[in-house]
């Protein structure tokens, strides 16, 4: 009986100080804190959509300083959805995914992610991911769904301080400059990853289903809905495709069947052998 009234007046305290606009620092997704790195690290780097979660890091000499990753991981931990969901108007930009679905894929496509590798008594690693948007950094703090208020909905981001942008920005352009060098070594003008039909009305994703092909699904941009989906060749095989510049042609490079052109029909994308590809586009060989 009496557990339960101490718990009682906790949550009670808790839920006063919450309103009263107390911050309560909680770790986040069960990360803590980083005093210090005594060990030698190793900087690793992840760019675009989902970048924390990618197992592809950019081939790049680019490194950052121990120290400065320490303050920008503590910064990130800092602040705590929990505050800031009572007091949104502290937060530095907030997209409406539904009234904005440019600017969220801009916002989402922009992400890199800072990870420090480092011996201890295991392997041990941390990382903290920032946006780019309109030249300056930013932090996804918290995401107001459907059962909030309508004036509160949306993704809402905290921007770094202007001597972390300072120190990060260089950083990040030489990874993002390497990255581009990589792949178009790699494809060409072709690439895996999301791309945009020359006007942004359509956009195209590559993805591996378990049957070991590789699928290419295009999406009307306003609305995200999926409005063709072809199969061109195994996965093992796939090099990239590539939008031609002033329509909705959409070429596939692949190992084993060449390059083919797959144009827009006014339904879906099929396949167009007497489609001829322009100069500009340039293949991986």
């Amino acid at each position: 009986m009496i557990k339960k009234i101490f718990t009682g007046f906790i949550l009670i305290v808790f839920t006063l100080c919450l309103l009263a606009g107390c911050s309560f620092d909680f770790p986040q997704a069960g990360k803590l804190k980083i005093d210090r790195i005594d060990a030698d690290i190793e900087c690793e780097f992840r760019l675009g959509k989902s970048a924390q979660f990618s197992k592809k890091k950019v081939l790049t000499d680019a490194v950052f300083d121990k120290e400065e990753f320490i303050e920008l991981f503590n910064l990130r931990e800092s602040y705590s959805p929990l505050y800031l969901r009572l007091h949104l108007d502290e937060c530095s930009l907030k997209i409406v995914a539904s009234k904005q679905p440019g600017e969220m894929d801009k916002m989402s496509n922009s992400e890199i992610n800072f990870k420090v590798v480092y011996d201890g008594v295991d392997e041990r690693k941390d990382s903290v991911s920032v946006y780019e948007y309109n030249s300056k950094l930013y932090f996804f703090v918290l995401c107001m769904g459907s059962r909030s208020k309508e004036e509160e909905i949306g993704y809402y981001y905290m921007e770094l301080p202007e001597d972390m942008q300072e120190y990060w920005l260089p950083i990040i352009e030489k990874v993002r400059k390497d990255d581009k060098e990589n792949k178009e070594k790699e494809y060409g003008s072709f690439t895996v990853e999301r791309t945009y039909s020359y006007d942004k009305k359509y956009y195209a994703e590559c993805v591996t289903r378990s049957t070991g092909a590789v699928y290419i699904d295009v999406y009307e941009r306003a609305s995200n809905i999926r409005i063709s989906s072809f199969t061109p060749c195994r996965s093992s095989d796939f090099w990239g495709i590539c939008w031609e510049y002033d329509n909705y042609n959409l070429w596939v490079q692949s190992s084993d069947i060449g390059t083919i052109c797959y144009s827009f029909n006014g339904e879906e994308w099929v396949k167009n052998n007497d489609a001829v590809k322009p100069d500009y586009i340039i293949g991986r060989h």
